[in-house]
């Protein structure tokens, strides 16, 4: 089944992307790993109303 929406998470070099702030990876102690939750919640809302999602990050 092909979505009928397509969440994009494009390349945006070594950033971190926390809430609402940013900031370079090679400023931070430690490296954390997080999914994009953002488009995970749009993707809920969506499929709650009825539309085929699919996620990418890149």
């Amino acid at each position: 089944m092909q979505p009928d929406v397509l969440l994009l998470q494009p390349p945006t070099g070594s950033y971190r992307r926390d809430d609402r702030c940013q900031s370079r990876v090679e400023d931070q102690t430690i490296q954390i790993n997080l999914p994009p939750m953002d488009l995970a919640y749009h993707a809920a809302v969506l499929e709650n109303a009825g539309f085929a999602c699919a996620i990418r990050d890149f």
